[in-house]
């Protein structure tokens, strides 16, 4: 499932959190991973876009 895998590879290495980066940032959708304590721990340029912040902004957030 493909929320299993993005919640796998957030945080695992600085070169996985790249390759992640690069693939969500090209959907057309916003993509975020919330954990289980309701805190974003990732979230693509659209997402972020959409609540008018970076994704770097958004991290570490309350859903």
């Amino acid at each position: 499932m493909a929320v299993d895998s993005v919640a796998t590879a957030v945080g695992q290495s600085p070169k996985d959190d790249a390759l992640l980066r690069v693939i969500t940032d090209a959907l057309p959708v916003g993509v975020a991973y919330v954990d289980q304590d309701k805190i974003y721990r990732f979230a693509n340029q659209r997402f972020a876009a959409a609540y008018g912040f970076s994704p770097e902004e958004i991290l570490g957030k309350h859903a």
